[in-house]
């Protein structure tokens, strides 16, 4: 379970530079080619083009501080759940992300591999969030019972790929979330019938 979960961890982290940051700087390249064209003709630069480059890049920026962040290990020595709390600190600092908690999650039930699972699962709950245009807020309620971990996520004018979520999305977040979740044989419930709000369910079954 653990070599399998790492590897996965890795690809999934692989698929994300390569897919996500990998085409934003292809992207940024291409309007600097177009720059230069235009530098050789002695044409005027249109000013959308600068700030079309301008997104890029501070998307590029985004992407990459979430790489990075993905990358560094979870530290638990102090729990699960103080994790969380720095995990949720950051992404309201760097991503303005407006987070409403319930956390009634006992770590001492849970084992360390679905520890670090729950964290990653969280981690790419925020990173869909800050995708969002009109809004960054989420309701987040985690609980564990003697049998079951659930994590319930609100998303508040969420991003088109969250209102269009399945198991077959070219999203990396979600794919990353139906991945872990799998692998603990868990489940997931989508409502996404409101283009205002939409949530999703995770149950994962907690091992005796």
């Amino acid at each position: 379970m653990v070599v399998e979960s790492e590897e996965k961890e890795r690809k999934m982290i692989a698929e994300n530079i390569h897919d996500r940051l990998g085409s934003l700087m292809a992207s940024i390249r291409l309007h600097l080619d177009y720059f230069e064209n235009l530098s050789k003709q002695d044409q005027e630069l249109p000013e959308y083009a600068f700030t079309n480059l301008k997104s890029k890049i501070d998307e590029a920026i985004r992407a990459l501080r979430l790489v990075a962040h993905e990358t560094m290990p979870v530290v638990l020595d102090l729990g699960i759940n103080s994790a969380l709390d720095n995990l949720f600190f950051y992404f309201k600092k760097n991503f303005g992300i407006v987070l409403q908690l319930d956390n009634k999650m006992v770590g001492e039930r849970i084992n360390h591999n679905l520890k670090i699972t729950i964290y990653r699962i969280i981690q790419d709950i925020l990173k869909l969030s800050t995708l969002a245009v009109q809004s960054r807020k989420i309701n987040l309620q985690l609980k564990t019972n003697r049998h079951t971990v659930s994590i319930l996520a609100e998303f508040t004018k969420p991003p088109k790929n969250v209102l269009n979520s399945n198991k077959n999305t070219d999203n990396l977040e979600i794919k990353s979330i139906y991945q872990r979740v799998h692998l603990f044989r868990g489940n997931i419930k989508w409502n996404n019938k409101s283009v205002d709000k939409v949530k999703v369910l995770i149950e994962i079954p907690v091992e005796d």
